[in-house]
């Protein structure tokens, strides 16, 4: 096995099928406005994301890394929500990336976990509202 993967790259990843973008976010986002109550979330979450023109939103992501800049790195509103939008992460959030786990299941034995649903499902189990973090302080 060791001469078959010496030197080789392997992707790594929950091996969902492609979908786009928006469809997933759509999902992950109905299960979290299900568990909102029990996640602590005092703001209502949307039902849904729709599309706005990638000009408008890619305005808003520089206009908040301007603003970020202008105040040398300390942000006015500590852990907003605004402060996860740049460029960066808006052309990555709505990219489809479709990688084949063929190699590494074959060469590797790697099977994964869990899909992207259940990660997240995953994830939410485990979330304590922040409150870990407040305690840390």
């Amino acid at each position: 096995r060791a001469s078959r993967v010496g030197g080789r790259a392997f992707n790594v990843t929950n091996g969902d099928e492609a979908r786009p973008p928006l469809e997933v976010w759509n999902e992950l986002l109905l299960l979290a406005r299900e568990r909102q109550g029990e996640l602590g979330l005092a703001t209502r979450l949307p039902k849904g994301l729709r599309t706005v023109p990638l000009a408008l939103a890619y305005a808003m992501a520089t206009l908040s890394e301007i603003i970020f800049a202008l105040c040398a790195g300390h942000v006015p509103w500590r852990r907003h929500v605004m402060w996860n939008l740049t460029r960066g992460s808006l052309l990555l959030s709505g990219t489809e990336i479709t990688q084949s786990v063929e190699a590494t299941d074959r060469d590797l034995g790697f099977v994964p976990e869990f899909s992207t649903v259940e990660a997240f499902e995953h994830m939410l189990q485990q979330w304590d509202g922040g409150k870990a973090a407040r305690r840390r302080k």
